[in-house]
């Protein structure tokens, strides 16, 4: 590395600032390699063109000035609302780190999987996304954003709060089977295939993703 930097081949001229520069390069190069293995290893699994992903690729990160996304552009990303709890599970989600940062090549791969993969493992997907804490479990609360943001917003007609609470509790007691106040998401996938508008609604997720 030092005799590549130093055209004299004088290690005593060889600065920190060099080495920086040098592995800073080195790491932005494995970066691209690695974005590339992962968008055509995405590409196969859902049949596309790995050149029209690539190129998503590339706009994403031109609108974005960069190539990580932060909180404001992942709000901007959603057609839901945008609360901060739903922001930072997206983070977690997405990156697979609690408040991790998110680079384009993260948001695409969670983007195609929440989307366009098989119902088990969107099912999967969209508990993790609403499950604010990360523990595993949702609590009555967590249920009724996945009520408001896939049902109440998918429907023609306007819900009251209270139209929307009851709501909520009626597929929070369905789910609840073992009454042990949350739900897990073995009882959360098999309430949600079974019922048709909730299931509908999960595979239209579609909608979910500006960009």
């Amino acid at each position: 590395a030092i005799r590549r930097l130093d055209n004299q081949h004088n290690p005593r001229v060889f600065t920190p600032l060099h080495t920086f520069l040098y592995f800073n390069s080195m790491g932005s190069a494995a970066s691209v390699v690695s974005d590339r293995v992962k968008l055509k290893s995405l590409s196969k699994t859902y049949k596309m063109e790995f050149n029209d992903v690539w190129q998503q690729k590339k706009r994403i990160e031109q609108a974005i000035g960069g190539k990580y996304l932060r909180k404001e552009h992942l709000a901007q990303s959603l057609t839901i609302p945008a609360t901060d709890e739903l922001i930072s599970s997206l983070q977690r989600v997405l990156s697979g780190k609690r408040n991790g940062h998110v680079t384009v090549t993260d948001y695409l791969c969670g983007m195609f999987r929440f989307t366009y993969g098989n119902p088990k493992a969107r099912f999967n997907y969209c508990f993790a996304l609403f499950d604010a804490d990360g523990g595993g479990e949702l609590d009555q609360e967590e249920l009724t954003v996945i009520i408001d943001s896939l049902l109440v917003n998918s429907t023609k007609r306007k819900l009251t709060k209270k139209q929307r609470a009851v709501l909520a509790r009626r597929y929070f007691q369905k789910m609840d089977k073992d009454g042990g106040g949350s739900i897990d998401i073995s009882e959360f996938r098999s309430v949600a295939i079974a019922d048709k508008r909730l299931a509908t609604a999960i595979m239209s997720m579609t909608c979910f993703f500006k960009y």
